[in-house]
């Protein structure tokens, strides 16, 4: 009977930390925040909105959009062990999002630095939009 009850609880601690874990990597949504961008011309500029759209998740795999002064860019990343997307993006940026404890979602991206790029980084933390 000991038995029995220890494996319950064993499944009961499986379930509970499955869902937790599949709960934690939930992305799909629509994202508003502001971000932050590093120039190579003139350096450090912040408070710039942008919204990030998570349109579809499956499996490891996510894509969406990022909107800019209402331009929309296309989006497309996997999702890590980690339960970071790795993604790219139209702006030949190479990032990481995460789900954060407080529920934001926070991002963080290089882009190939030349000279006169506009944004060689860029980082932020986005709410979810209900």
């Amino acid at each position: 009977m000991k038995r029995i009850c220890k494996l319950f609880v064993m499944i009961g601690l499986l379930m509970f930390c499955c869902t937790a874990i599949a709960s934690a990597a939930d992305f799909v949504g629509t994202w508003n925040g502001e971000y932050c961008t590093m120039n190579s011309k003139d350096g450090l500029s912040c408070g710039k909105p942008m919204e990030i759209v998570i349109v579809e998740q499956q499996k490891d795999l996510v894509r969406g959009h990022i909107t800019i002064n209402d331009k929309d860019y296309p989006l497309s990343g996997t999702i890590n062990v980690n339960k970071m997307i790795d993604y790219t993006d139209a702006l030949n940026s190479i990032g990481v999002m995460q789900i954060t404890a407080r529920k934001t979602l926070q991002m963080k991206a290089v882009n190939r630095c030349v000279t006169g790029n506009a944004e060689c980084a860029h980082s932020g933390e986005f709410k979810r939009k209900k």
